[in-house]
């Protein structure tokens, strides 16, 4: 065999043991978030400890108490050095986040997994009941000559589009 073939054999077997390891690990982090989604937010919170220790041991960091109570996350934050920007950019915190990511997915309201969609917010739902006086309170609005905020504007496009749906 020529170097060149044997080069492309090499790197094609590269990419397909990647390929098998991306696969192997989204397969992992499935088996993962369902054993998360378990556990109660107390354990989830003492498994947060672990992983806050874990990723500051990786890092060579120490780990300090947080000043505000967080929502869903342990009380115990690891002492990142950040850079003149103010952020963090070490490899451990990304990996944090990652793992955080998934022990806290339903609490988050995150998809479980890539390619899912995220459940957006389209705004107020319109029934047949409040379509109409949102509709006159738009055109108030609108006539009254002020500013109309982006979200507004969206709302009113909905109702606009729910209206043409009726006739």
């Amino acid at each position: 065999m020529s170097k060149h073939v044997k080069t492309l054999s090499a790197i094609g077997s590269a990419i397909a043991s990647w390929s098998n390891g991306v696969t192997a690990s989204s397969e992992a982090r499935k088996t993962l978030l369902a054993q998360c989604a378990k556990l109660s937010l107390i354990e989830k919170q003492r498994v947060d400890v672990e992983l806050v220790n874990y990723y500051a041991a990786q890092a060579g960091v120490g780990v300090k108490e947080r000043e505000r109570e967080h929502a869903l996350f342990c009380a115990s934050v690891p002492a990142w050095e950040k850079n003149a920007k103010g952020q963090v950019s070490h490899p451990a915190a990304m990996a944090l986040s990652r793992a955080r990511g998934v022990l806290f997915a339903a609490e988050k309201n995150k998809p479980a997994a890539r390619g899912e969609k995220k459940q957006e917010n389209n705004g107020p739902v319109f029934t047949m009941e409040n379509l109409l006086p949102s509709v006159s309170a738009f055109v108030e609005l609108v006539s009254s000559g002020e500013k109309i905020s982006a979200a507004q504007k969206k709302e009113i496009r909905h109702a606009a589009n729910l209206l043409l749906e009726l006739i």
